[in-house]
């Protein structure tokens, strides 16, 4: 039996131009570096009880940007990774991730229209302390009771800034 179908409507400027060695460098860096880790850890049982890891996501993860197709897809799954990896590595080891705003650093001297993204950012451009803050109590004592967890550290752009 011969299946045949037709395309009315696909449009996508950014989607078109991707190679999948480009895809498959973003997924390599962004989430398979991520699950590789926590292999070798659970494989040779190197996280003593208690252990905690902390992934980087970002607020893209959780927003629809045009031409941030494949980078918010391999956060967002980071996101996914963080919450399966939390009840499968569970009670003895905690993972989390942060998921970060625009950040002073120095990607930002390059990005396109970043005057526009600061605006969407009611409290403003995050610097990396903000990020470090956020890391350091993910991976204290004092967050004994947090895992699978995604903290936003975005000055508030996911909730109100975007426009």
């Amino acid at each position: 039996m011969k299946e045949s179908w037709k395309l009315n409507y696909a449009y996508s400027n950014y989607i078109r131009t991707l190679t999948t060695a480009q895809i498959n460098t973003v997924m390599n860096v962004n989430l398979y570096s991520g699950i590789m880790l926590l292999k070798a850890c659970a494989n040779k049982k190197a996280s003593n009880e208690g252990s905690s890891f902390v992934f980087i996501s970002s607020a893209n993860a959780s927003l629809g940007a045009p031409g941030n197709s494949i980078y918010s897809a391999s956060k967002a799954a980071i996101d996914a990774m963080v919450r399966c990896s939390a009840v499968e590595l569970s009670p003895r080891v905690r993972v989390n991730s942060i998921a970060p705003g625009l950040v002073e650093t120095s990607l930002l001297v390059s990005t396109p229209n970043k005057e526009d993204i600061i605006e969407q950012h009611p409290l403003g451009v995050g610097h990396p302390e903000d990020i470090a803050y956020a890391a350091a109590y993910l991976l204290s004592d004092s967050a004994r009771w947090v895992t699978g967890t995604t903290m936003m550290v975005d000055g508030g752009f996911v909730v109100g800034g975007v426009k």
